[in-house]
């Protein structure tokens, strides 16, 4: 007896025409139009991120923060942005419409500087008004590039995909230098020197903030316009716990909480560069920008560098070099005395954030598996964050107490202590996948320059 279906069967069917109803077919000339249209939208994103979030500090310094409020400026956003990428990953196992996702963060994130350049513009702006709009930024921001990693991950074919995206990296990489020299050059013409309590028109600032507005509303456009394939929904988080039991997993964790440690080291120092150099040192507008951009050309420069010594030397081998390296950034900031002394120690930076940055990537995903890196990225992400909060009060309390120096000197032994036993603690990495590192641009931080996560596919995460 033949038996009809019922309801429940014909659901899922339903549920699946509704998807391709609703979504519009992804072919060959779709492809081609989303490829083609990130280049320009990444330029964009490229040019808010170097005209924009290269000064945020600075603007913070102009409205009269203390070195509370700066540690805040950098600790509270990130801190608040930690949550985006876990929400964004429980978004994509269900697998939801990532094109909406990116482009409505983005255009948020444009509103928000633009939001910021009309405060600077009327003179009604404070420090604390600045924090709420960035954490507003970072959460947009963070949100955005895990989302953007799954789409363009599906976009481009996998053959293609180390190729495609470090050309697109490298084009990124070109306009956020450019863009961090629009900004300090509209300063340096626009603005005059030394803080205010806010109630002063900043048209430099305005025009810095209006300028990376427009540019990620440009972004926002092509990201909306830009073709996107049918989501897959992301593996279960139920293999992250029986990972973390495994032999890999525990390398993982030791890992993990190195980093979290070391990141606590680093930010009671990391925010305070800055402040040190407008401040302390005294340099104009254009002198600092000239010493962003020092450590934006050696990160630049150094990348591929470190890309090679990975492939000859290996990753763990790579990384305990960058990571001596990176603990021992602040010490020429100790006997830095002017404009020159600046743009070395920033050129030194950036050679020890580029290794370590992607060595420590290269470590953790070919030492983890597909399965389950969205979750370890995204508990990285959110481990940091707390310790950089921690970090960056403690700096702003050893700086409001005793001088800037003295924060820069407990930030180095703290990060060479962790160095030391790091380098003893991770090892027996046995590297699971070598698949080439696939890696994007996503934002500035404070002594580190502009900063890097690995793309990855999360919808192939059953691998």
């Amino acid at each position: 007896m033949m038996r009809s279906p019922t309801l429940g069967s014909s659901i899922p069917h339903f549920r699946a025409s509704l998807d391709f109803v609703n979504h519009p077919p992804f072919d060959g000339a779709a492809r081609v139009r989303a490829m083609a249209r990130s280049i320009p939208e990444g330029i964009a994103y490229a040019i808010m991120v170097g005209a924009g979030e290269s000064f945020f500090i600075a603007d913070a310094l102009r409205l009269g923060a203390s070195p509370f409020e700066v540690g805040m400026v950098i600790a509270l956003p990130l801190l608040a942005a930690s949550v985006g990428p876990l929400l964004v990953v429980r978004m994509l196992q269900r697998a939801v419409a990532r094109r909406p996702l990116v482009a409505g963060s983005a255009f948020v994130q444009a509103l928000g500087l633009l939001a910021i350049a009309a405060l600077n513009a009327a003179g009604n702006f404070t420090p604390t008004g600045l924090i709420g709009l960035m954490c507003v930024h970072q959460i947009c921001g963070q949100s955005a590039g895990v989302a953007w990693s799954s789409w363009y991950a599906d976009v481009v074919p996998a053959q293609r995909r180390g190729a495609w995206f470090a050309m697109r990296t490298r084009f990124v990489q070109l306009a956020a230098f450019v863009g961090l020299l629009a900004g300090g050059g509209l300063l340096f013409l626009l603005e005059s020197e030394g803080a205010t309590d806010g109630g002063e028109p900043a048209l430099g600032f305005a025009a810095v903030f209006a300028l990376a507005g427009a540019a990620r509303l440009i972004s926002a456009v092509l990201l909306w316009k830009s073709p996107e394939p049918l989501a897959r929904p992301l593996a279960s988080r139920s293999r992250f716990g029986r990972f973390l039991l495994t032999h890999d997993g525990r390398t993982v964790v030791r890992l993990l909480v190195g980093t979290m440690l070391f990141q606590a080291a680093v930010y009671v120092a990391s925010p305070f560069f800055t402040p040190f150099m407008l401040e302390g040192i005294e340099l104009n507008y254009a002198e600092f920008t000239t010493a962003l951009a020092a450590v934006v050309v050696t990160k630049f420069v150094t990348l591929p560098v470190w890309g090679r010594c990975i492939d000859r030397f290996g990753a763990r081998q790579t990384w305990c070099v960058a990571l001596l390296l990176a603990a021992a950034v602040p010490i020429p900031w100790l006997v830095v005395g002017g404009p020159a002394g600046c743009w070395m120690a920033q050129a030194f930076s950036g050679l020890a954030w580029g290794g370590h940055e992607v060595a420590s990537i290269s470590l953790l995903i070919g030492s983890t598996r597909r399965s389950v890196r969205p979750q370890v990225l995204v508990a990285q992400s959110m481990a940091n964050a707390g310790v950089q909060f921690g970090g960056s009060m403690l700096g702003a309390a050893v700086v409001g107490a005793h001088a800037f120096t003295t924060a820069f000197a407990a930030s180095a032994v703290g990060r060479l202590v962790v160095a030391a036993g790091l380098v003893f603690a991770v090892r027996g990495v046995r590297r699971r996948d070598r698949t080439p590192v696939v890696l994007r641009v996503a934002g500035y931080r404070p002594g580190a320059g502009i900063t890097h996560r690995p793309v990855d596919d999360p919808s192939d995460a059953n691998a």
